[in-house]
């Protein structure tokens, strides 16, 4: 997948968002297109010859966030790993720096017990 796709996808989702859905079909809508707007990003950063590291990455992807905003520790490395496979850092430390911008910023953290990897 390239950012064309991601582009396209996102403007799917907002195609879709503008037609009747119920609470439930809206809410899982909503969600894609915010993953999807999360890949974009770390796609974009990623193909800046700068932006190599996952700190940079992750700080990418939750750059239009204000505080007080949730966000998936589970999506953003996904998003992270999606667009950048050959990044070097584990999960573990992926999640180090979503804490550290996430209490720099004042977000709402989500962590995904479910998927909790040893």
């Amino acid at each position: 997948m390239d950012r064309y796709v991601a582009h396209a996808n996102i403007a799917h989702f907002r195609e879709m968002l503008s037609h009747e859905l119920s609470p439930e079909q809206r809410h899982v809508v909503e969600n894609l297109l915010a993953k999807e707007e999360l890949k974009l990003r770390v796609l974009e950063a990623s193909g800046e010859s700068t932006v190599r590291s996952g700190l940079k990455l992750v700080a990418a992807a939750l750059s239009k966030h204000h505080a007080g905003e949730s966000i998936s520790t589970k999506s953003t490395i996904e998003a992270v790993r999606w667009a950048r496979p050959d990044c070097g850092e584990s999960d573990d430390q992926l999640t180090t720096y979503i804490v550290q911008y996430a209490k720099e910023r004042h977000l709402v953290i989500l962590f995904d017990t479910r998927d909790h990897r040893n």
